[in-house]
């Protein structure tokens, strides 16, 4: 099912850019341009100063997504402290009464992975996803989520992963058929880390990031048995091996200013041309203080 987007006028305009930059650079000054770029994204989004106090960020809000031929809707948490802990929370309501709290990030190295679900009929589960039994599948887990939170990093801070690697690019300028332009720009970083990331030309804030990667679509699980009382731990999944590649694109709206700094409040994700999740921020806390045991790993 193709969820309606609430971006069917620029989500076309902003994905074209991508469509109209050159497949690779050939700029003798690509990295002055690069670092124009930056600079000119960085005032956008509050200044050197204050981004560089930023070491912790906590996002709520409301969240909806494509789970199989579902469309389901849920709220959404996601913490995130340097240099390495990260944690999203999310309460889902697939259908009923049936409600399901999953729990997924890093400590670290270490994977923090929890799922419950609560209500529904007598003897269903509802899985969606989970802890690979693995170690191996539990490392790729743990290394696509470090990706995220670079990601974040870039887009929200126009941040570089930690790492003498790390360096932003310069690709070019595009404009797209109804005339906004933007400066694209590749973010790199260690363990084969890149996001593109498309700035807009004149208020210099981020208005796209686009990368390949592992595939987020959420395959769907039901199954009947035996109902223990009150809340469940959810079984493991099945074995399956890697998720498919997908060419995947963030878009960022609704930009607003919170302790000095910009933050986008509307996030969609489409995955091979179809948008599958949309999140609506409502409160971005910057510097909170967090429980000592919130990134233990489980």
């Amino acid at each position: 099912m193709r969820m309606p987007s609430p971006f069917r006028t620029s989500l076309p305009a902003v994905a074209a850019l991508a469509l109209l930059l050159p497949p690779t650079v050939h700029l003798s000054a690509g990295a002055d341009q690069a670092a124009d770029v930056v600079a000119h994204a960085r005032a956008a989004l509050g200044g050197d100063g204050a981004l560089s106090k930023v070491q912790a960020l906590r996002v709520t809000g409301a969240v909806r997504r494509v789970a199989g031929e579902r469309e389901i809707d849920g709220t959404l948490e996601v913490d995130l402290q340097r240099p390495d802990k990260y944690l999203q929370v999310e309460t889902m309501n697939p259908m009923g009464d049936l409600t399901m709290t999953t729990k997924t990030g890093f400590n670290g190295d270490r994977l923090i992975t929890s799922s419950e679900q609560h209500g529904g009929a007598p003897g269903m589960v509802f899985r969606m996803g989970g802890r690979p039994e693995d170690a191996a599948g539990q490392a790729r887990m743990v290394r696509g989520l470090h990706g995220d939170f670079n990601r974040d990093l870039v887009a929200w801070l126009i941040e570089l992963p930690a790492g003498g690697d790390s360096r932003f690019t310069y690709v070019g300028r595009a404009e797209s058929p109804d005339g906004s332009q933007a400066d694209a720009i590749d973010a790199t970083g260690p363990d084969g880390f890149t996001v593109r990331l498309y700035l807009d030309a004149k208020s210099g804030r981020p208005l796209m990031a686009s990368w390949r990667g592992p595939s987020r679509q959420i395959r769907v699980m039901t199954q009947r048995g035996p109902r223990p009382e009150g809340g469940r731990t959810m079984p493991p999944p099945p074995p399956n091996g890697a998720p498919p590649e997908a060419d995947i694109q963030l878009f960022f709206s609704d930009y607003h200013r919170v302790d000095g700094l910009q933050f986008p409040f509307h996030i969609s994700r489409s995955e091979n041309g179809n948008t599958i999740e949309e999140w609506t921020i409502k409160k971005v806390e910057v510097n909170p203080t967090f429980p000592a045991d919130l990134f233990a790993a489980k």
